[in-house]
């Protein structure tokens, strides 16, 4: 079975190699933010495999990885959490994106519309807590209190899929939160 093919991203890539993998219509490229030797923000895209059809094969854009800040925090410290998706992502409209961290207590994680992660493909969630435990993400879907919609850059799949499985949390790991 070929490493690359139209409809999942390519396996020889895994954990935070694969984050910034997203297919588009020409193919599955790379997309990361940096900051140049100026200080100016700087948007790179490295074509990995060119390959047409990817955006008329693949499902919405989905929920594909999750990872965490720190593994270690302690009580009252903000920790970031952020989740990948499957593809490029526009985001428009108003209000927060919540998921659920649970662990001695649920805490719920906020994510901004306006805020994105470091890729077009990555939604950061901030929580605190300051009850000490282990905390992890768990099978939910993301709720929406506002306005927000999440459509794929790639046109032909609009709807992006807040599902997390519990596959995906389970392989982010734990926080463990002490004084």
């Amino acid at each position: 079975m070929s490493l690359w093919n139209k409809s999942s991203p390519p396996k020889n890539f895994t954990g935070p190699n694969k984050r910034n993998i997203v297919g588009t219509s020409g193919g599955w490229v790379r997309q990361t933010k940096y900051t140049d030797q100026n200080g100016h923000s700087r948007n790179k895209t490295e074509i990995l495999v060119g390959m047409g059809g990817i955006a008329a094969t693949t499902a919405n854009p989905a929920i594909v990885d999750i990872f965490h800040s720190t593994n270690l925090s302690h009580a009252n410290t903000v920790i970031s959490t952020t989740v990948t998706f499957s593809e490029p992502l526009t985001i428009t409209g108003t209000g927060k994106l919540k998921i659920n961290i649970t662990g001695a207590n649920t805490v719920v994680a906020t994510a901004d519309a306006a805020v994105v992660g470091s890729a077009v493909n990555e939604l950061v969630f901030k929580w605190k807590t300051s009850v000490t435990g282990d905390y992890q993400v768990g099978a939910q879907t993301a709720s929406n209190t506002g306005a927000v919609t999440l459509t794929s850059q790639n046109g032909a799949h609009p709807a992006a899929s807040l599902v997390i499985s519990a596959g995906v949390g389970s392989a982010a790991g734990k926080v463990k939160v002490i004084a």
